[in-house]
C-alpha cells in the first residue's frame, strides 16, 4: 500500500465493540422492523398491478439513516463522525447489495415475490446499517 494510505488506516478513529443485549434488542427491533417493511412493500403489488418497492424504500432508507445516527450519536460519538460512518455503510451496503441483486436479476425472475431490484439493495443497506449501528464507534 502507498504510504499515505497506511497512515490514514492507521489514524483511523474507528473501533468495533461488542453491544451489550439491551442495545442490540432495541436496535435489532428497530433495523428488523424496518427490513420487514421494505420486503412487504417490494412484494405487494398496487392496485394498478405495479409495485411500489422503488418508492417506499427510499423513506425507509431515510429512516434508517437517522436511526444509525441516533444510535452512533448515543455512544457519545460526534455527529460528524456518526455521519461518515453511516455513509459508509450505506456505500458498502449498496455495493453488496448491488453484486446480489445483479446476480439474482429480480425484475426478471421474481425471487420470493420480490420484483423490485431496489428492495433488494435497500435489504442489504438496511442490514449494513444494522451491523454498523451495532458494532461501529
Amino acid at each position: 500500500m502507498p504510504e499515505w494510505l497506511q497512515k490514514m488506516v492507521k489514524n483511523i478513529p474507528v473501533s468495533v465493540e461488542s453491544p451489550s443485549a439491551n442495545n442490540l434488542g432495541i436496535q435489532a427491533g428497530v433495523y428488523g422492523a424496518l427490513m420487514v417493511s421494505t420486503f412487504v412493500s417490494g412484494a405487494s403489488p398496487t392496485s394498478a398491478g405495479q409495485y411500489i418497492g422503488a418508492d417506499v424504500s427510499g423513506l425507509l432508507l431515510a429512516t434508517s439513516f437517522g436511526a444509525s445516527l441516533y444510535f452512533l450519536s448515543k455512544k457519545r460519538m460526534s455527529l460528524g463522525k456518526a455521519a461518515v460512518i453511516t455513509i459508509g455503510g450505506i456505500v458498502v451496503g449498496a455495493v453488496i447489495g448491488s453484486a446480489v441483486e445483479h446476480w439474482l436479476q429480480v425484475d426478471i425472475v421474481p425471487f420470493y415475490g420480490l420484483h423490485s431490484p431496489a428492495v433488494i439493495v435497500s435489504e442489504f443497506i438496511l442490514f449494513s446499517q444494522f451491523l454498523v449501528s451495532v458494532y461501529l464507534r
